[in-house]
């Protein structure tokens, strides 16, 4: 369900069947966010540095906020760069906030959350409208019958419903659609993401994986460079330690001098 958000025109709706779906639109654009338990419980805890508290209590605030955005003490929201900042607070006897980035969506998201719905609550309507008024043109015509037969009394006379009459009244459904019904492919219709939020979270974890393999890589490639300057200059000081070691060695030996007897 959408649900307006505090003092701004966009209007909000989540999931949390296992993990956390928060979407925002203005009905013209679509953000969405996608959390982990663990995630969102590092964004709420980011959020509220001040606060200690456990973990579901924190879980249990913020869902109280996004189930009512419009009960709340102040809401913000910032675009830059596709990318909508929305920070919400209440007042729970202390300040509660919650501050979310969330990223721009496809055509086909925008399709599946907003487009579609709207349409087919439009056909819901449209298909109510009609059996009313067939109910009110029988019930007319059962009055008639009982008219007929002087069964009915001057207090219990109604005007005659004219469903031409009404329907040119409540004509915003026939100017954009005509007489025809919304196909019922369109609102049945499937449509498939160009990027799911598995594949956002398996996106993220690549690049983790992408980041610790090219740190150890760095870590192993600056070892190696250490080493080869270890050898290099091993290599440069061993000819200087064996020409010294061959000087000394063809260097003649210091005769002793004999002290001769006298006999």
């Amino acid at each position: 369900m959408w649900k307006n958000i505090f003092n701004t025109s966009f209007y909000l709706s989540y999931t949390d069947s296992s993990d956390y779906e928060i979407f925002v639109t203005d009905y013209i654009s679509l953000w969405y966010a996608f959390f982990p338990r663990s995630d969102l419980l590092q964004c709420l805890k980011e959020s509220n540095m001040l606060l200690q508290m456990k973990d579901d209590v924190m879980l249990h605030k913020a869902l109280d906020i996004l189930s009512n955005p419009n009960d709340i003490k102040n809401a913000e929201t910032k675009l830059e760069n596709n990318i909508l900042i929305l920070i919400m607070t209440k007042q729970f006897g202390y300040l509660f906030k919650l501050n979310f980035q969330l990223a721009e969506g496809s055509k086909e998201l925008f399709f599946q959350k907003i487009t579609q719905p709207i349409l087919q609550t439009v056909q819901e309507l449209k298909d109510n409208q009609a059996e009313l008024c067939g109910l009110l043109v029988k019930k007319d015509k059962e009055i008639l019958k009982l008219r007929a037969v002087g069964q009915t009394h001057s207090h219990e006379e109604t005007v005659v419903f004219r469903a031409e009459e009404f329907l040119c009244t409540y004509n915003k459904y026939n100017n954009y659609f005509g007489a025809q019904k919304i196909p019922t492919e369109v609102l049945e219709k499937t449509v498939i993401l160009p990027e799911t939020f598995e594949n956002i979270k398996q996106e993220s974890n690549n690049d983790i994986a992408i980041n610790i393999k090219a740190e150890a890589d760095s870590q192993a490639s600056e070892a190696i460079v250490e080493l080869n300057l270890e050898r290099t200059s091993a290599v440069k000081e061993e000819p200087e330690i064996k020409f010294k070691n061959e000087i000394l060695m063809s260097s003649p030996k210091p005769k002793k001098r004999v002290k001769k007897l006298n006999l």
